[in-house]
C-alpha cells in the first residue's frame, strides 16, 4: 500500500472511525470497514504473487517500533471486541483477514 497515505489516516484517527462504523446495524457495512482496516493492515486480494500482501499499515515513521505495534494490537483487538458476536459470516471472514495480516507482520512477537 501507499504508506505516506498510511500514514496521513493514521494521523488522523482513520483507523478509530472505521471501527466505530462496526457497531452498524447493516452487516454489509460491518463487512466493508474491516475490509477497509484489513487493506489499511496490509491485506491483499490480489492472486498476483507479487502483490500478496503483508508489510502492516506501512512504515510509521512517525511512531516508534513498539507504539506502532501496539496501534496495530489495538486495531484488531478493538476489531474483534465490536464483531465476536457478529452472525454474518462475510464479517466474521473480514475480522479473520485482519487478524491474520496482524500476525503475518508481527509473527517474531507472538508465542505460540
Amino acid at each position: 500500500g501507499n504508506d505516506e497515505i498510511k500514514t496521513y489516516g493514521v494521523d488522523r484517527g482513520t483507523q478509530d472511525k472505521l471501527i466505530l462504523m462496526l457497531s452498524d446495524d447493516s452487516p454489509e457495512v460491518r463487512a466493508a470497514a474491516l475490509y477497509a482496516l484489513g487493506t489499511f493492515m496490509g491485506a491483499s486480494g490480489s492472486a498476483n504473487p507479487t502483490k500478496q500482501g503483508g508489510g502492516g499499515a506501512g512504515t510509521q515513521y512517525q511512531l516508534e517500533e513498539r507504539i506502532h505495534f501496539r496501534m496495530e494490537v489495538a486495531v484488531a483487538t478493538g476489531a474483534t471486541l465490536a464483531v465476536k458476536d457478529d452472525a454474518s459470516p462475510m464479517v466474521r471472514k473480514e475480522l479473520l483477514v485482519l487478524i491474520s495480516c496482524l500476525v503475518k507482520e508481527w509473527r517474531g512477537y507472538f508465542v505460540i
